[in-house]
């Protein structure tokens, strides 16, 4: 069977002293928690899309639909331009090249586990999407949209989820492999608030519910936890 192995020193995720380990994760149990992974977070994502879209509908479905039609009354000139490039940001093609660039980057500087964490975490962000969308299939808001939108439904947001997951990955690489506190406190904040902004874009511009972005929000979440529990104990690449 296919092993990886990590038998260099390496930076914890807190930032303390290298440790040297011996730890060894097989290609197997890789591919096993991760399908363990993206099994509990699709049932995790349609058990909540069907509770919003056939028991919610009365009361969270209608805080979803005033929150709307409050957004779409205050619209205005700046905030759709932002809103615009913010949701242009994390379409597909833009979140599919950057995450090759990143991958490639990695490789060339021999950080294979961080290259693995990237294109693990985004693998699992793209299938638990897929899952979900299609089968809930919730209708979009029914107030005018400044986007066009793709066939998918409405639940989870997908942009949502990328952005959340790029955001926490590029900050978990960079805490791993920068000792400045500025650096890390920086990259940190990015990570709350790229991911936020784009959950308001979407809602602003008419193509998600408040709960759609939300969950979006929790699925990106997972999809970074549910990497590192696939890669234990293969640890951060030595700097």
């Amino acid at each position: 069977m296919t092993r990886v192995e990590s038998d260099r020193s390496h930076t914890t995720v807190d930032g303390r002293a290298p440790v040297t380990s011996d730890r060894r994760v097989t290609l197997g149990h890789v591919l096993t928690r991760a399908a363990v992974v993206y099994a509990a977070l699709s049932a995790l994502m349609l058990a909540v899309g069907f509770t919003l879209t056939d028991v919610l509908t009365d009361s969270i479905g209608r805080w979803d639909e005033h929150v709307n039609e409050v957004f779409v009354v205050n619209r205005e000139g700046a905030w759709s331009d932002i809103t615009r490039v913010a949701t242009d940001a994390v379409n597909t093609l833009p979140v599919v090249g950057a995450v090759a660039v990143i991958c490639i980057a990695l490789l060339c500087r021999r950080w294979f586990y961080e290259a693995a964490f990237v294109a693990l975490a985004i693998a699992l962000e793209i299938a638990v999407f897929l899952s979900t969308t299609y089968v809930v299939a919730r209708p979009r808001p029914a107030v005018p949209r400044l986007n066009s939108t793709p066939g998918t439904g409405s639940f989870p947001s997908g942009h949502t989820a990328a952005a959340t997951v790029m955001c926490l990955l590029l900050a978990f690489i960079l805490t791993w492999h920068c000792e400045r506190r500025a650096v890390r406190a920086a990259v940190w904040t990015i990570a709350v608030v790229v991911p936020l902004l784009i959950a308001v874009a979407r809602v602003y511009r008419g193509l998600h519910h408040p709960t759609d972005v939300l969950a979006g929000l929790v699925l990106g979440i997972g999809c970074v936890v549910g990497a590192i529990i696939a890669l234990r104990p293969w640890s951060p690449s030595s700097q």
